[in-house]
């Protein structure tokens, strides 16, 4: 496949060193201008600013990069991860109507540093981003844009605590639903099991049921995990905090129910150790009355899924 290449010869990246968190003469990036970084992709606030947009970030790519055509796909979901926290981020803490993202590549793509990079921009009503021009932004704003943003995200990424659904607690209906849009089917099993929530800041962001089918096996039901949280990793925790809940409870066998359209459920369960034991054929159509789509296909067979707990595979 054909590169592209513009950068000089000897080129002295500046995002490499800000990604390596080296400190620039100022005033240039520091590395307290970082808000975030994960082990692919770094984002700081910008040291350019456009007039009613500011406080903008750049994402980078950590190794060197110079465009998208470079691009491997599992640095450009890692770039899209740390995109993703900055948007939540500036929503939150600057209360901004909505977010753009721009990219650019070789000179006649207005690129003008030749490392790839992402802009995250704080978008306002009437904000005319497109038609100004941006300027240096003063390194003591840049710190406090920063660590705004950075605080957020941090808050958000504490792990949830993982704990039994109390009597007091309004029941997380919007969770519940999410996984599983029959309210009757889940009162049901609600009521004959045992539920459990992840709780961040007083605020429920995730659920599971534990149901015993029959003597020594349970069943793992209506995982559920909020939008904003989806993706860092609770779901895996839910899964692996009912593993071990059915363990300590003596259970000898955890099995879980999905649809066939729940592509990254199946790969979650199986990488958690449960194997595919067998398949409900039109179990949806018979227990739903409304079709369900997901991932564009029909939901129409339940994939079953087991563990033994006393097996190599068990966590």
């Amino acid at each position: 496949m054909r590169s592209y290449h513009h950068a000089p010869e000897g080129y002295d990246c500046p995002f490499c060193r800000i990604a390596a968190g080296e400190t620039l003469p100022e005033p240039a990036t520091q590395p307290r201008d970082v808000v975030y970084r994960n082990r692919r992709a770094t984002a700081f606030v910008a040291n350019k600013w456009w007039p009613d947009n500011r406080g903008h970030v750049l994402v980078v790519p950590n190794r060197h990069l110079e465009n998208l055509y470079a691009m491997p796909s599992d640095v450009a979901g890692a770039i899209h991860q740390a995109a993703r926290w900055v948007a939540l981020a500036m929503k939150a803490a600057y209360a901004c109507d909505g977010i753009s993202t721009r990219q650019h590549n070789e000179p006649d793509g207005d690129q003008e540093v030749w490392h790839y990079h992402l802009h995250v921009f704080p978008r306002y009503r009437g904000d005319n981003l497109y038609r100004r021009e941006g300027a240096a932004a003063c390194s003591e704003d840049r710190v406090a844009y920063a660590q705004t943003l950075r605080q957020w995200i941090e808050r958000q990424q504490q792990s949830p605590a993982i704990r039994p659904l109390r009597p007091d607690d309004p029941p997380p209906w919007d969770l519940w639903l999410t996984a599983d849009p029959s309210r009757a089917l889940v009162e049901d099993y609600v009521n004959r099991g045992h539920s459990f929530v992840a709780e961040q800041d007083g605020a429920i962001v995730g659920t599971s049921v534990l149901v015993e089918t029959r003597p020594g096996t349970i069943e793992l039901m209506n995982l559920a995990v909020a939008e904003p949280h989806q993706g860092l990793g609770l779901g895996k925790r839910l899964v692996e905090h009912a593993i071990a809940t059915a363990r300590a409870w003596g259970f000898r066998t955890i099995d879980v129910g999905t649809g066939n359209s729940s592509l990254a459920q199946i790969e979650l369960y199986q990488r958690c150790g449960f194997r595919i034991v067998g398949v409900d054929w039109d179990f949806f159509p018979g227990h739903y009355p409304e079709p369900i789509y997901e991932n564009g296909l029909w939901c129409r067979d339940m994939i079953r899924l087991s563990l033994e707990l006393s097996s190599k595979g068990a966590l």
